[in-house]
């Protein structure tokens, strides 16, 4: 699969804004972050001002697989930020209760972090939020949840006590429309991020459950 490379292009084509992104696996990072240079002019110039971030997530529970460790050992390498998170689904993945469910996002993140930490001192790692609560009836993440908004606060309120930068979701639903559920469940998702004081917001914009993005 090589969609991650041609959706990146498609970015950098049409925004200035910093990126954060996704790769398949870690030659597709490469390829990414050799596009990052080419804009820069240089790799010292990307690691002095990188305007890209790198999404990964572990597997809950508490699995950080081959893919993934890859992808963090060449990120260190390269200075590249990165999100080191989780998607824990409350009563799938991790924990009915949210306590445990947060506990768990905890302790993947900072394992995360120290990893990191150990391949190369100081490398730029963010972590955090999206810590969604099961849906019953369909089994998927809710994203439109107060459960989710709920403990992504709390998740945050974890890294700032370690000192350390969060990632937190806000401006997404489970409406398949923009309707009054999109416009009620985003409110509470931004409000919620930003008096919890989360240091990158993202997903603003996704509809039913993450499967529909606005530009």
């Amino acid at each position: 699969m090589k969609y991650d490379r041609y959706q990146f292009k498609a970015m950098l084509k049409n925004t200035i804004k910093p990126i954060v992104s996704t790769a398949v696996d870690v030659q597709g990072l490469e390829d990414m972050y050799n596009l990052c240079c080419i804009i820069t002019e240089s790799e010292d110039d990307f690691r002095q001002k990188p305007f890209f971030v790198l999404y990964i997530e572990t597997i809950s529970p508490l699995i950080h697989s081959k893919l993934v460790l890859e992808k963090i050992k060449f990120a260190a390498k390269k200075c590249i930020p990165t999100i080191y998170t989780n998607a824990a689904n409350s009563g799938a993945t991790s924990p009915v209760t949210l306590a445990g469910t947060i506990s768990l996002g905890a302790a993947e993140y900072l394992s995360g972090m120290v990893i990191a930490q150990l391949l190369k001192k100081g490398t730029p790692v963010i972590g955090g939020g999206t810590l969604f609560a099961m849906d019953m009836s369909t089994g998927v993440a809710s994203y439109g949840s107060t459960e989710n908004y709920l403990m992504d606060a709390a998740m945050t309120e974890v890294c700032k006590f370690f000192g350390l930068p969060v990632f937190s979701l806000a401006g997404c639903s489970s409406s398949k429309t923009f309707d009054g559920q999109a416009t009620l469940e985003s409110m509470f998702g931004t409000m919620s991020a930003a008096l919890s004081g989360a240091n990158l917001i993202h997903d603003v914009g996704y509809l039913e459950d993450g499967l529909c993005g606005s530009f």
